[in-house]
């Protein structure tokens, strides 16, 4: 009966110390490969501190951690997906399921406590490998504390998010195999992702180098929508342009909303536009403005002649425009 009292008492809870437990004995292995890898940090802190000067050992200590930052994600990757499979692989056997289920607990203590002691080990790895390092640090003599809590917070953060990603592939699907051939379609998905959005944003670092050139004192890059940008940043600018990334119509519907009364937008076209710029005026009277002229130049350095296509704005435009780009492309003004 006392037996029978405890393990009731754990199907109302959130965590079962007997599932922890034997998870922890079951798949140490994981733990410690993982503690293993990570040990390089501070055997890389120790071996640099031997031939680096005392005066830079501070900063080639920071420096050293921040290059290992890269590596963090591919191991949170790697190991987070083989915890998730350890301590889910009863998922995929009818049998193990039957007899989890079995037990007198709920299956959100299942759940958690699972998920509590995957992610308390990787979270006591890291703080063992944390600490190991700061003790290194202060055998050799550099001090970089703030930079080991960093890299603390951000190996403990890519481990959760991968892990939970694992965990939900586990869930979806019935086979192990299948769960890190999913596992690797997500973040091949995410990898896509994140390169499209920093092929966004090297425009945008283009534009802060040119600023930073040119020693400009007050600009300001933005990376957003241009129609969501014209709502909210309505009749505030006196100049607008843009490159030739869309017909004559479209570029003024995104940047004319924008553009004080008397402002102007200067669009820059090709030489062959005179058919383009014609079809646009019916838009551009619409958008508040009119054709004021079209100047041709030659781009400094090359034999490339071009176009700039010069819009005044004569009145505010109505509050209807600029449309959802869905349908700016859809039907664009005539």
């Amino acid at each position: 009966m006392r037996w029978e009292g405890r393990t009731m008492r754990s199907g109302t809870s959130f965590f079962n110390k007997t599932l922890i437990r034997t998870d922890i004995r079951r798949y140490w292995p994981v733990l410690f490969a993982y503690t293993a890898v990570w040990m390089s940090l501070p055997l890389t802190q120790w071996s640099e501190a031997q031939y680096i000067g005392n005066g830079s050992r501070d900063y080639f200590a920071g420096d050293t951690i921040y290059e290992m930052m890269p590596a963090a994600i591919a191991i949170a990757l790697v190991f987070g997906c083989m915890m998730a499979m350890a301590v889910f692989s009863y998922l995929t056997n009818s049998r193990s399921v039957g007899l989890m289920h079995s037990l007198p607990v709920r299956r959100t203590t299942h759940f958690v406590s699972h998920v509590a002691s995957a992610l308390g080990m990787f979270v006591v790895a890291n703080v063992f490998v944390a600490l190991l390092t700061l003790l290194v640090q202060a055998l050799t003599g550099s001090t970089a504390p703030m930079d080991v809590l960093v890299w603390l917070a951000v190996s403990t953060m890519l481990d959760i998010i991968f892990f939970s990603m694992a965990v939900v592939c586990c869930m979806f699907t019935g086979w192990l195999l299948a769960v890190p051939v999913l596992f690797g379609a997500l973040n091949c998905f995410v990898w896509v992702v994140q390169m499209l959005l920093q092929s966004l944003g090297k425009r945008i670092r283009f534009l802060e180098e040119v600023c930073t050139a040119l020693e400009l004192t007050n600009p300001r890059c933005v990376h957003a929508r241009a129609e969501e940008f014209a709502r909210d940043h309505r009749e505030a600018f006196d100049l607008a342009t843009s490159r030739a990334v869309a017909s004559l119509p479209t570029l003024c519907e995104l940047t004319l909303p924008m553009v004080k009364v008397g402002g102007a937008f200067l669009a820059m076209k090709a030489l062959d536009s005179d058919e383009e710029i014609h079809s646009a005026k019916s838009a551009i009277a619409q958008l508040g403005g009119h054709l004021e002229e079209v100047r041709e130049y030659t781009i400094p350095g090359t034999d490339v002649r071009r176009r700039v296509v010069v819009i005044r704005k004569d009145k505010p435009t109505a509050h209807t425009f600029p449309r959802p780009f869905a349908r700016i492309k859809k039907s664009p003004l005539r």
